[in-house]
């Protein structure tokens, strides 16, 4: 199904620790009798990284910020003909955190150079990102909304609590994966239902029952347009730099073979 494709460095389209999930892709035996090949009707970003110090990529750029959101945004980017769809609906799901928190982003240093909490500004990003997109593209069919899996009891989790306390948790705290938050987005709601300054969260009661609900996000459209602008703007100076080191290489090349 892609017969074009657009190259774009690996580690910045999809770092090792990304992981992303896609529902109901047409399979490629059936491309050329459905008339609707290349759809996607769903797509999820993955959780990203979670790191105490943050690094510099090869290209540059913060670490957890490319990982986080920026490797995301070019993906979408380079997935739009498949995601936007006239007269069909497909949902982008951003998966975000409770540790999300205004007061650790800065819309001058979105990439987090100067401070000192790149998780939470990469994911209070992520929240802003996920208002703008809708903005842009609901027209278009695509829908884009922002969840938070809760607190998952895993085998980290477990290193870290005392043991107790941890079996205490085991019974009111996460034991599904994001995917079954998505289902019921799914299941429950149509996309273009959902409120885009909404943040869908994963929560278990006190006897281990698991529901959703939404909370309102501490974001503004303006910022959020503000923050996707910039992002363009990165994304055409990474592509000019991928450009002239594409050249480069093969001006090298030639000069070896001479």
């Amino acid at each position: 199904c892609r017969k074009r494709r657009r190259s774009f460095p690996s580690h910045l389209v999809a770092s090792s620790r990304e992981v992303f999930l896609v529902f109901n892709i047409l399979k490629s035996d059936q491309c050329q009798t459905c008339p609707y090949s290349n759809v996607i009707t769903m797509f999820a970003t993955g959780e990203g990284i979670l790191a105490q110090k943050d690094a510099v990529t090869p290209d540059g750029l913060q670490q957890v910020f490319a990982t986080n959101l920026f490797g995301h945004f070019l993906l979408v980017r380079e997935l739009e003909p498949v995601l936007c769809h006239a007269g069909r609906t497909s949902l982008l799901v951003w998966t975000s955190s409770s540790n999300a928190h205004h007061s650790a982003f800065n819309l001058e240093d979105m990439e987090h150079r100067t401070g000192t909490q790149p998780y939470s500004s990469s994911k209070y990003a992520t929240d802003l990102l996920s208002l703008a997109l809708n903005q842009h593209y609901n027209k278009q069919g695509l829908y884009s909304s922002v969840i938070c899996p809760g607190f998952v009891m895993t085998n980290l989790t477990y290193g870290i609590l005392p043991s107790f306390p941890a079996f205490l948790m085991r019974t009111t705290t996460q034991k599904c994966s994001p995917t079954r938050l998505l289902s019921r987005l799914i299941t429950e709601q149509k996309p273009e239902s959902l409120d885009p300054y909404a943040k869908y969260h994963s929560l278990t009661s006190g006897l281990g029952n698991s529901y959703t609900r939404p909370h309102k996000m501490n974001i503004t459209l303006e910022t959020s347009e503000t923050l996707h602008v910039k992002l363009l703007q990165l994304e055409r100076e990474m592509r000019t730099k991928l450009c002239q080191r594409e050249k480069e290489t093969q001006t090298a090349g030639r000069l070896q073979k001479t």
